[in-house]
């Protein structure tokens, strides 16, 4: 075989090879410990190179591995000069308060110090690491605890939970006292509405009186009028004239102007209709359902994210931040599946994506109901289930007077001026999405890198022309 088609294989494996790197945004970085070099055969260990990443080639017939060390430069290394491998340990997780995250930490040290033992050049590498964790180790033990980042006495950790506590009682307390509030206001409205009812009964009843009145009086004027007319007709036949024909009686220019007026009224109805809008969510689509529940927690005072692009994206409706705390929302619509009821399984896996992108708390909304096995699992969790009845105490709560809340276009321009409106990413490979406009007008969300990724998302028609670049 020539020399050229043993490049030509080599270059072709290569178009094949898979690279397995750190899935972080910030790589591991840790140490090759190497064997010693032939011409030293008495030494243990060979040079020790410290790397910020290392690609594993997952081709079967590559020996070697590729590495880029801290000062940027690439090499490659031979599998079978490489002794061992040490990752430098990851930050601790800012928050320590279990003994199980202690053992670890201990158990990571003892990995340590037996590395340095066995392979004593890499103590400048690993003391500093070791020292760090071990420093972790002593805070904690003495009681401790580690906040943010931060570590504070163990006094001081037990008044942040006394306050914690507090809070949270007077959240409950703040809860109980709206329910009794919106259940007053809920007594209140029923009340006029009865009251209404019985105005709208009586005022119905007089005017039926009254035109049971006019009927009787058109009824005998149209008696007179007949008697009159046949007095006419018998007086022209005894003159032996022939009598004028009956359309001469109609009154063709009042009829007419009912035509007219009845038509009118007609055009007026229906445009009044139109204009006022749905007078219930259950008449709302899912795009402006997710705009209604945007615009309740704004109104309720979080800081809301809602993308620009309708679908699939994260698992997530929208992003709520309030007081620094994040709180994701998901919904599930139905016009008609109003008795279908969430699982146990469906609130887990929103608490999964809750789990994944480090939300501190959920709001999971329904049209329907919620299973007895869900109130359960929602409890344990920091998830907050809203169903239908919780969902329309909410629109009464936020609703101003007067104000039909369902017409999404009476607010719209409010809301846009006040959220913030991010582009969407791919739901399939997560990369920056263009905005299409078709032949027909109708925009939509495309993948930047197509034809290699198809990832498409409808455009939420109704904010498109507020909409701004997120902010990163």
């Amino acid at each position: 075989m020539s020399f050229r088609w043993i490049i030509a294989i080599l270059f072709i494996l290569n178009g094949f090879t898979v690279t397995v790197q750190a899935a972080t945004k910030e790589p591991p970085m840790g140490i090759l410990i190497l064997k010693p070099s032939p011409s030293a055969p008495d030494t243990k260990v060979g040079s020790i190179i410290e790397y910020q990443v290392v690609t594993e080639h997952l081709v079967p017939a590559t020996d070697y591995v590729s590495i880029t060390r801290t000062n940027g430069e690439r090499d490659d290394i031979e599998k079978n000069l490489i002794l061992r491998r040490v990752d430098y340990p990851r930050k601790t997780d800012p928050t320590i308060l279990t003994p199980d995250a202690l053992h670890d930490l201990e158990t990571v040290v003892k990995e340590l110090q037996a590395i340095v033992a066995r392979y004593p050049d890499a103590h400048r590498y690993l003391d500093p690491k070791i020292t760090d964790l071990q420093q972790e180790i002593d805070l904690f033990s003495a009681g401790n605890r580690k906040i943010n980042g931060s570590w504070i006495s163990g006094r001081d950790y037990e008044k942040l939970l006394e306050t914690e506590r507090e809070r949270v009682r007077a959240v409950e307390e703040a809860k109980k006292q709206a329910v009794l509030e919106a259940a007053r206001k809920k007594s209140e409205l029923a009340a006029e509405e009865a009251k209404r009812k019985r105005d709208a009964a009586e005022a119905a009843r007089v005017a039926e009186e009254k035109h049971k009145a006019e009927l009787a009086a058109l009824e005998a004027k149209h008696k007179a009028e007949e008697i009159l007319k046949k007095k006419k007709a018998a007086a022209l036949l005894a003159q032996n004239t022939p009598p004028p024909s009956v359309f001469t009686y109609i009154p063709w220019k009042t009829m007419v102007g009912m035509v007219i007026l009845g038509s009118g009224i007609f055009v007026w109805v229906r445009r009044l209709k139109a204009r006022a809008g749905p007078r219930h969510f259950t008449e709302l689509d899912w795009p402006k359902f997710e705009l209604l529940i945007a615009e309740i927690y704004r109104r309720s005072g979080y800081a809301v994210e809602i993308s620009s692009g309708f679908g699939s994206e994260t698992g997530v409706d929208l992003k709520l931040t309030r007081q620094g705390e994040t709180t994701l929302v998901y919904s599930k619509y139905w016009k008609t599946l109003n008795d279908y009821k969430i699982s146990a399984g469906e609130v887990g896996e929103f608490a999964r994506i809750l789990a994944e992108q480090g939300a501190q708390s959920g709001i999971f909304i329904s049209t329907g109901e919620f299973s007895s096995d869900a109130l359960e699992l929602a409890a344990s969790l920091s998830i907050t289930l809203v169903g239908k009845e919780k969902l329309e105490l909410l629109i009464a709560q936020v609703k101003r007077k007067n104000e039909n809340l369902f017409n999404v276009a009476s607010w719209i321009g409010d809301f846009a001026s006040h959220a913030k409106i991010a582009d969407p990413q791919c739901p399939l490979c997560s990369k920056p999405m263009l905005l299409v406009v078709a032949r027909d007008g109708t925009p939509s969300w495309q993948c930047s890198d197509q034809p290699a990724c198809l990832g498409k998302l409808d455009a939420r028609i109704d904010l498109m022309k507020y909409r701004r670049s997120a902010v990163s």
